[in-house]
């Protein structure tokens, strides 16, 4: 009875000699290809690649790595069918829902690029952790894993990018810079500029040679002349004259006589504000009651003001067009670029500073009509020229080969056109079509300019030529030494300089060859000081460095900081003095001679 009993107890827990062990899930595939993920995004971001090549290499391999870790899941895993479709449900399902849930600045496209590879992180290191656990277990713990990250961000906010693609993020619950300025506005109104509607009408305003009077300068070309500062900033440094917060946006200032005219987004309206230059006191407002807002680049509009003829033109993000009284700021008339089309705003939102040339004003809208012409004394349509679909850069007035030409370059190529008709006088293709460009062409004779070649890969020289009615533009070079991305560089010379990614660099003009690359300024923008061969270079982190501009080497004369806050706007100096805008500061700074 005793052996029978005894056997009996035994049996259960009997196994064959021959019988295999259990599957331990394997842990190495999602290890090694998390771990590539992040070496992938450490490595790119320690090379000195262009912002395209940057933001598109990352996002491409954060894709495979999501695609290979799920192929692995589904047949690799080891675990039961019912726990694999169940915790890959959860992963997407409170992936979904955390991002319904999220800021508006972390929804859509920002959610997949940088939350998704976190959340995919969390799930890998739950899986180290508890793969060996039971069922039940496992699964609790991988659902807290996806559970927790998600759960992290939908409680932050995005507050834009840098160029290198570093994330600005803060509380969702958090006052952003424009609901400070926004709330400093209402407890002091007195301080507040009266509305054109209020305001009495004054002397017509004359631009001089000393004024900045539209985007990157008279000349669109990031130069001032007529102008000696003094080069020892440790014994005369720039004097602050005022600084002020300002509302988002990366409209550059302009300057004409006493007046500063700037762009900007308060709250739901996009703003032209008048200044005036002693104390930065605003004179008038003029408010259209749109808001263009957008998680990567942020608020407010990117086009900077025209001074043209006694008028002020300005181009808002969301596609309005004014033409302004400088005085009053009274509308003289005003225009949707996109009435009457399917155009609508593109991805960063229209950036196009107007050019008026011939009684013109001519912007980029994109879409089916490319460039548009419009009467700078009355608003009506003039003519149209078809340029591509998208671009950030502005219309740039040139003279090639004897004929004076409005150039412009997008995602189908740079074209020239009659400034008076329209019409195509030539193109040139590009070699990589339907991306963006954001640099200007840069005429450096009357038969050469040089382009952002191809986004942002390079820079080109372009020979352009007329044999009768016949035009003829092709590349003499194309150099990987100068790769703009969206900093726009200068000439001096027989050498350009400018930012080559996040280092600033100096290019020959012959042959595109490095003279040499140094100084890291953080994507940031530059202007010529052309009688003194002087670079005032003003860094994405709000410092003005003053270099000289020598093609044998860099040489830094000194620096400051001038603004708080981001630093996409391109630096003004006007009548000796500098003015620098980031998204929360406007500050101006008078020029030691």
């Amino acid at each position: 009875m005793s052996d029978s009993t005894s056997t009996h107890d035994a049996a259960p827990n009997y196994q064959p000699a021959d019988a295999a062990p259990p599957k331990v899930p394997p842990v190495w595939p999602p290890l090694v290809l998390v771990a590539i993920l992040w070496a992938f995004q450490f490595v790119t971001g320690q090379l000195e690649l262009t912002t395209f090549e940057k933001f598109g290499s990352r996002f491409v391999a954060s894709a495979l790595i999501l695609l290979l870790f799920l192929l692995w899941w589904l047949f690799g895993s080891r675990i039961p069918w019912r726990q694999r479709f169940g915790i890959l449900a959860g992963f997407i399902g409170l992936n979904i829902l955390a991002e319904r849930l999220a800021h508006s600045s972390l929804r859509g496209m920002s959610w997949g690029i940088f939350v998704v590879p976190v959340a995919l992180t969390a799930v890998t290191l739950g899986w180290l952790i508890a793969r060996r656990w039971s069922s039940a277990r496992r699964f609790a713990a991988l659902m807290t894993a996806i559970a927790l990250p998600c759960g992290v961000f939908a409680l932050l906010r995005m507050d834009g990018i840098s160029g290198e693609q570093h994330l600005d993020l803060s509380w969702r619950w958090s006052q952003t810079p424009e609901q400070r300025y926004l709330a400093q506005l209402a407890r002091t109104p007195a301080a507040s500029a009266v509305h054109p509607s209020t305001t009495q009408s004054s002397a017509p305003l004359t631009a001089q040679s000393d004024d900045w009077t539209g985007f990157r300068g008279p000349g669109r070309d990031g130069a001032v002349s007529g102008l000696s500062i003094a080069t020892d900033w440790a014994a005369n440094p720039p004097r602050l004259l005022w600084r002020m917060p300002v509302g988002p946006g990366w409209s550059s200032p302009i300057v004409v006589g006493q007046r500063v005219f700037t762009q900007e987004q308060r709250g739901a309206s996009e703003v032209v504000a008048c200044r005036d230059a002693e104390n930065g006191a605003e004179v008038w407002l003029h408010e259209d009651p749109v808001r263009f807002d957008e998680a990567l680049s942020g608020a407010g509009p990117r086009a900077t003001p025209t001074f043209a003829n006694g008028s002020l033109f300005t181009l808002g993000a969301t596609g309005i067009l004014n033409c302004l009284d400088p005085a009053t700021g009274r509308a003289v008339w005003s225009r949707d670029i996109k009435a009457g089309t399917t155009i609508k705003p593109p991805m960063w939102g229209f950036a196009s500073s107007p050019l008026v040339t011939d009684g013109l004003a001519i912007v980029y809208a994109g879409g089916e009509k490319g460039l548009l012409a419009f009467r700078a004394d009355t608003g009506e349509p003039a003519w149209s020229a078809v340029t591509g679909v998208q671009s950030y850069t502005s219309p740039q007035l040139a003279t090639l080969a004897g004929q004076r030409q409005v150039l412009f370059f997008s995602d189908a190529g740079l074209i020239g056109v009659d400034p008076a008709t329209g019409k195509q006088l030539w193109s040139l293709a590009a070699n990589a079509p339907g991306a963006p460009r954001a640099i200007q062409p840069h005429p450096i004779s009357d038969s050469l300019l040089l382009i952002s070649s191809e986004t942002d890969l390079g820079t080109a020289q372009i020979e352009v030529s007329r044999h009768g009615d016949a035009w003829e533009a092709r590349r003499n070079w194309t150099s990987r030494s100068l790769k703009p991305s969206f900093d726009d560089f200068v000439v001096d010379g027989p050498d350009a300089y400018g930012f080559d990614g996040a280092v600033f660099c100096c290019i020959d003009l012959q042959a595109g060859k490095r003279r040499w690359r140094e100084g890291r300024y953080d994507h940031g923008q530059v202007v010529l000081l052309a009688d003194q061969h002087l670079l005032l270079v003003i860094g994405e982190d709000g410092n003005a460095i003053l270099l000289r501009a020598a093609p044998d080497a860099s040489q830094e004369l000194g620096r400051f900081k001038a603004v708080d806050g981001k630093v996409w706007a391109h630096p003004v100096i006007a009548r000796g003095r500098l003015y620098v805008r980031s998204d929360q500061e406007l500050a101006c700074y008078v020029l030691g001679r």
